[in-house]
């Protein structure tokens, strides 16, 4: 296990995540425990990095969407 996954660490995403919807926080915890941070700072800049596309994402939902409120279309690399 990588050093910076401590409990700590683990209740500090959580925090961020807390009002998150589920898809989005189990996905982010989930692959938390796979991640490599160099150091406590790197870690830092990745919980604020995540609570800014958080924020986005609501900010997008708020307003409909990039693609004006309509279901996400597949990219050509989903489809295949």
């Amino acid at each position: 296990m990588h050093p910076l996954y401590t409990p700590e660490n683990y209740e500090k995403l959580e925090n961020v995540l807390k009002d998150a919807p589920s898809l989005f926080r189990e996905n982010t915890l989930k692959n938390f425990e796979r991640m490599r941070f160099t150091d406590q700072e790197d870690f830092e800049d990745y919980l604020k990095e995540t609570a800014e596309d958080l924020a986005e994402y609501y900010e997008e939902t708020e307003n409909g969407g990039k693609n004006g409120g309509t279901d996400p279309q597949p990219t050509d690399n989903q489809l295949q």
